[in-house]
């Protein structure tokens, strides 16, 4: 609706103010957040090799946007692909359950089925040790894993292996807050744009100062220390792709 640049004398940057026409009924809607994309590092090669397929394979496109978009297309399609000598792990609730625990626990249910149906009382028999075994089981290696992570916690060196350690034994839910109005939001970031004060604008411009290293476009060598500093597992946009696969992506797709 409206676009203009300010004048501030807290910014030498000359801050860009705009105002966007909303339409009406989207006052508190809001919508649920994807999951993440996994990240596995074991699949990190055939993901490169698909991505690089991709990225060659698929015309360019001139707009931002769109580009952008196809970006984000090419990595979830690779993340997608898994042969199958990378096939992705079931995945359990309890990190101390495993495919032997799975295992007893279909039999357990397979005997009690039958039990109902043949109405047998030898049956029902095995069906009661066979729990009983499933149980001891899960106990044991809910004990065995938690008593590692003890250990680990006595023996670990940085903060980071102290915190992940930590997030075993904390509750964590995912809950999506969506009670904040548009007109909340803007009246928000406008304060923080435009914030009451007594000074005068000082208007001011800088003489034009040339510097070809600085004025230059970074390298792929500069890129790629930029990434290596991101810490693995955060998801921050909206497409929720994990840091990883920029850094597991080709030269090609980072071009």
């Amino acid at each position: 609706v409206d676009f203009r640049v300010e004048a501030e004398h807290f910014s030498d940057h000359l801050p860009v103010s705009f105002q966007l026409e909303v339409v009406r009924g989207a006052e508190n809607r809001s919508n649920p957040l994807l999951p993440r994309l996994a990240w596995r590092e074991d699949c990190s090669d055939d993901y490169r090799g698909r991505l690089g397929w991709l990225v060659g394979d698929g015309s360019s496109q001139h707009d931002i946007e769109h580009r952008a978009d196809q970006l984000v297309g090419y990595i979830k399609t690779a993340a997608c692909y898994s042969p199958e000598a990378c096939s992705r792990p079931k995945e359990y609730r309890q990190p101390w359950f495993d495919a032997q625990c799975e295992k007893m626990r279909k039999r357990v249910f397979a005997l009690l089925q039958a039990s109902r149906e043949n109405d047998s009382a030898l049956t029902l028999k095995v069906y009661y040790k066979a729990r009983d075994d499933y149980k001891d089981t899960c106990r044991l290696k809910s004990q065995e894993f938690h008593e590692g992570i003890i250990r680990d916690l006595r023996s670990c060196k940085s903060s980071c292996d102290f915190w992940k350690l930590v997030k075993h034994f904390t509750k964590r839910s995912c809950r999506i807050i969506g009670n904040i109005g548009i007109s909340a939001w803007v009246t928000h970031f406008s304060s923080l744009l435009n914030p009451l004060s007594e000074w005068e604008p000082i208007y001011y411009a800088e003489p034009l100062n040339e510097c070809s290293l600085q004025d230059a476009d970074f390298s792929m060598g500069e890129l790629k220390g930029v990434l290596s500093t991101l810490k693995n597992g955060k998801a921050p946009g909206e497409d929720r792709i994990p840091y990883e696969y920029y850094k597991g992506a080709p030269d090609t797709f980072l071009v």
